[in-house]
């Protein structure tokens, strides 16, 4: 063994104390060889065990020597935030978890966030929520809930989940492109389909089924301007609709047009500055 295991075993505790990135801390360890790591990370855990060190984040390894996982305690004004990652083998995090209590005059609020990854490093899942205790005892809960996967070929995300307090949505992407290709949304207004140009990734086409019985469409040139709209009114448009052409360089609207539910239509002109204009139908 060609080095000083216990000068080694200092140097990385330093470098712990001092706030090294646990990946950073691992490749420590990585760089020696199988029996330098392994002494050495004996080493460290016999140091922490007889001589206990607060300003240390807790550190934990595999039988192997190599990093398996790094906890940070902070305090700062009235929270306290912890910081736990684990890392796999290679040394790469593999999951990451947050939280943070904080005591305020008027509440108590407690938030943790989790951050799972896969082989490549790519964010599979996502979970922050945040719970809110006034004083007066209400309670607000609100939170975030991610799930991604990823082509095996290339790399490249296929689909997002998402819940939150507000609703929930479903994206696809194309996985050559990495672009999206469509996205349905819930939330308290009522759904929303999206649909993208995958080679670009820019919007062309939103419908909207919303909770007051109507429905929109707007559409988009390939830059992704806005270049028509409806809104009608009714589950069919039976109480109406209203159709608008947009101006792809300024995006004002041009040209109106509203379908009575008797079929008559009554048409206007748009200015640059907003002048209506009726037009002959």
């Amino acid at each position: 063994m060609g080095i000083d295991v216990v000068a080694k075993a200092k140097e990385f505790e330093r470098h712990a104390e001092g706030g090294s990135l646990p990946e950073n801390l691992a490749k420590e360890l990585q760089n020696l060889s199988a029996e330098e790591r392994l002494a050495v990370a004996k080493q460290i855990a016999w140091d922490l065990k007889q001589h206990p060190n607060d300003k240390l984040p807790k550190i934990d390894f595999y039988d192997s020597g190599d990093l398996k996982s790094v906890e940070t305690t902070t305090k700062s004004g009235n929270g306290e935030f912890v910081d736990h990652t684990e890392l796999d083998k290679r040394g790469k995090t593999r999951l990451e978890v947050k939280t943070a209590n904080i005591k305020e005059s008027y509440e108590t609020s407690t938030n943790i966030e989790v951050t799972e990854r896969d082989e490549r490093g790519n964010v599979t899942h996502n979970f922050d929520q945040t719970i809110r205790v006034g004083n007066s005892g209400d309670i607000k809960v609100s939170y975030d809930d991610d799930t991604y996967t990823y082509d095996k070929s290339t790399g490249k995300r296929v689909s997002h989940d998402e819940k939150t307090s507000w609703g929930q949505r479903h994206i696809d992407f194309d996985p050559k492109t990495g672009h999206e290709t469509s996205a349905d949304e819930t939330n308290s207004k009522g759904t929303v389909h999206k649909v993208y140009d995958a080679n670009t990734g820019k919007i062309r086409q939103e419908d909207f089924k919303n909770n007051d019985n109507t429905s929109e469409r707007i559409k988009y040139n390939s830059n992704g301007d806005k270049i028509y709209s409806e809104k009608r009114h009714g589950a069919n448009g039976e109480k109406g609709m209203r159709t608008w052409n947009y101006s792809p360089s300024s995006g004002k609207p041009t040209y109106t047009e509203w379908h009575a539910p008797d079929g008559t239509v009554e048409a206007h002109e748009i200015s640059a500055d907003g002048k209506y204009t009726k037009v002959k139908k």
